[in-house]
């Protein structure tokens, strides 16, 4: 099977089960996301104004400041719920892509010297994928798990703009910034009753959903 998965063919999966393909579609399409409950931003490099004491008072702003090791502690903790996630739907592969983020990598952020954007840069040149294209490229969850850590990483810090796309499950996985993912899905009640149940062992971890009424409210 050809690594290489052509934006026609992404399109057509996503069109298939009922995923939005742009901007505007996704708006449409029903989502709920895993947060961690330390709402970092752009990662440990970028302070906007926030400090949290030992005590867990914060001095200044909405999100989440700590240390390269405190961000990595909580980047565990969401890579293992991930590893947990799909062992348990018996997710086998997924295809990353930009989707409806377009670009690989954030507008104005792709710097050569930029570790998770050189591996990033790397992966996608490894299987013929040219810088802006909007192909991707489907990866094995056993063989290359390194690859799918790697993706979520540079979605959290803010550098990469790639979505997972879970085929077998009818799911796009899109990290962002803030430390979160979202789950966008035609298949709701199914896969947060799933979320759920594994959200029992991972106490740090959140599931928010967006409602037209409420706003986003968190459910667990």
């Amino acid at each position: 099977m050809e690594v290489k998965v052509r934006l026609k063919e992404i399109n057509q999966i996503l069109r298939n089960h009922g995923i939005g393909c742009d901007s505007e579609e996704i708006d449409e399409t029903p989502r709920f996301v895993v947060h961690h409950m330390h709402k970092w931003d752009h990662g440990y490099y970028e302070w906007w104004g926030t400090k949290v004491y030992e005590s867990g008072i914060y001095e200044t702003g909405d999100w989440f400041w700590g240390t390269r090791r405190a961000f990595y502690a909580d980047f565990r903790e969401v890579v293992d719920f991930f590893s947990d996630y799909f062992q348990r739907v018996g997710v086998q592969s997924c295809i990353a892509a930009p989707c409806w983020k377009y670009e690989q990598f954030d507008c104005g952020k792709f710097i050569e010297e930029n570790d998770i954007c050189e591996e990033t840069n790397l992966l996608l040149r490894e299987h013929g994928i040219r810088k802006g294209e909007r192909s991707g490229i489907r990866l094995d969850v056993e063989k290359d798990w390194d690859s799918i850590e790697l993706l979520l990483e540079g979605g959290f810090r803010g550098y990469t703009t790639l979505c997972l796309l879970l085929p077998e499950r009818g799911i796009l996985l899109t990290p962002d910034h803030h430390f979160g993912v979202s789950f966008y899905t035609q298949h709701m009640a199914r896969e947060k009753t799933i979320v759920k149940e594994l959200l029992m062992n991972y106490p740090t971890l959140r599931l928010w959903e967006k409602t037209e009424d409420k706003g986003t409210v968190l459910l667990s």
